[in-house]
């Protein structure tokens, strides 16, 4: 979804919540994700926007609103995603 949509001004930040940031960073090195990652292993990023569950992911607009909050994933949302995506990309320009 990144690849496709980053031309459209689609960024996203991964916050990665493991409490072995070495072990998150050797991962990330074998893995290599084509956005940023930021370490969370103390979970305050999570705690400042009272999130439980990972994945959480906050879809925000060019000015900083959230606009939604989605947790979970599951592949049967694609299309629901693909359309809040596209009205966040439409909404934001």
């Amino acid at each position: 979804m990144y690849r496709d949509n980053r031309s459209e001004g689609l960024e996203v930040i991964g916050i990665n919540v493991d409490e072995d940031p070495a072990a998150a960073r050797r991962y990330l090195k074998n893995n290599p994700l084509p956005f940023k990652v930021v370490m969370d292993s103390k979970k305050s990023i999570m705690n400042r926007f009272q999130t439980r569950g990972v994945p959480t992911t906050f879809w925000v607009t060019r000015n900083g609103q959230i606009r939604q909050r989605s947790v979970g994933y599951d592949d049967k949302q694609k299309p629901k995603v693909m359309k809040w995506l596209d009205s966040l990309l439409d909404s934001s320009k």
